[in-house]
């Protein structure tokens, strides 16, 4: 909406960096093993990362709201802690397997 809506190299890279999230997690899921899926989430979570940081530079520039920026945030910072349980997860299976 608004200034947000023409500011169309912003917007886009927010789009790209939270669709990036979700590519990773399904190549790593194609990958084959439990460390190469783990490896394509530590990906998966630096996109979301990245889309933290654009939502600050769109806070910053006044082309979102606080409440706006806020909501977002909320669910980019929650997708990046549930891909590090994932991880977390993976590795943990990885290394109970490889003790047996």
């Amino acid at each position: 909406q608004g200034d947000f809506a023409r500011r169309y190299a912003l917007r886009d890279q927010i789009d790209r960096s939270s669709g990036s999230v979700m590519d990773n997690i399904a190549e790593g899921f194609d990958g084959g093993s439990n460390p190469e899926f783990a490896r394509f989430l530590s990906y998966a979570q630096r996109s979301a990362s990245e889309v933290k940081s654009q939502l600050y530079r769109a806070l910053d520039q006044e082309l979102i709201t606080q409440e706006t920026f806020e909501t977002i945030f909320k669910q980019a910072k929650l997708t990046h802690a549930k891909v590090g349980g994932f991880i977390h997860y993976l590795k943990s299976s990885e290394a109970r397997a490889n003790k047996e």
